[in-house]
């Protein structure tokens, strides 16, 4: 139901008590009725490219919901408790700051925050141990929590379009990691530690970053089986 400039959700839903996805992204949405609490199966829910200001409280009433999207919408904070989720995109919203919530979603795969006036992130996100996929692009900022070198399972970083100077020791320890996206910064190194993942990382983007040519051949010499692109 994608697109179709809805500023109220049609009542017939609610009697759609075995609906396991609904995706009512591009309308004009700013609430839910509470009566969809009701949707006990719902498992996957998708509100991108709305008008939301706050999340409906009662979505932390849903026994199955493990994925939510608010991508594109005007969140200034997220007070949902949902530690069963698996993932959540906060993506293109007002948030300050990651939400205290989200530490209690152990069981998150994916995060994605990009594109948020965020500025720091907390040290907690590393306790986030099964994180697959963290999106932080676009969010102002200057350094990131060296505890994210603890998530093992991460498989993909975007921190592009930021103001990061350099990166933690201890990111040399994810070792699951594929692809590293960290154009448009103003790195001018990266640790000796990213030689443990020379044979892991397959892309590393670097462009737009102050590297001079002799740091550049080191890196690729320390990365020999990755992509790099500068």
């Amino acid at each position: 139901m994608n697109n179709h400039q809805f500023t109220n959700v049609p009542e017939t839903l609610i009697n759609l008590r075995k609906l396991r996805r609904l995706s009512l992204d591009q309308n004009q949405l700013t609430s839910l009725p509470p009566a969809f609490v009701n949707l006990r199966s719902l498992e996957l829910l998708s509100l991108s490219s709305n008008q939301f200001t706050e999340a409906p409280a009662w979505l932390a009433e849903l026994p199955t919901l493990y994925d939510i999207s608010f991508r594109d919408n005007h969140l200034t904070e997220f007070l949902l408790s949902l530690p069963k989720l698996s993932g959540l995109v906060l993506t293109n919203n007002q948030l300050t700051g990651v939400p205290e919530t989200v530490r209690e979603m152990t069981k998150l795969h994916y995060l994605w925050l990009a594109g948020n006036p965020l500025k720091s992130v907390p040290e907690w996100l590393g306790e986030l141990k099964n994180l697959q996929i963290l999106e932080l692009d676009r969010t102002e900022l200057s350094e990131v929590p060296a505890s994210i070198g603890g998530c093992a399972f991460l498989n993909t970083l975007f921190l592009s379009n930021n103001h990061l100077t350099t990166l933690p020791d201890t990111y040399g320890n994810l070792t699951s990691l594929k692809s590293l996206i960290l154009n448009s910064n103003q790195l001018t190194t990266l640790p000796a530690s990213f030689a443990k993942l020379a044979d892991t990382l397959k892309t590393l983007y670097l462009n737009d970053n102050p590297i001079s040519p002799e740091e550049q051949a080191r890196i690729r010499a320390m990365l020999p089986n990755t992509s790099i692109t500068f």
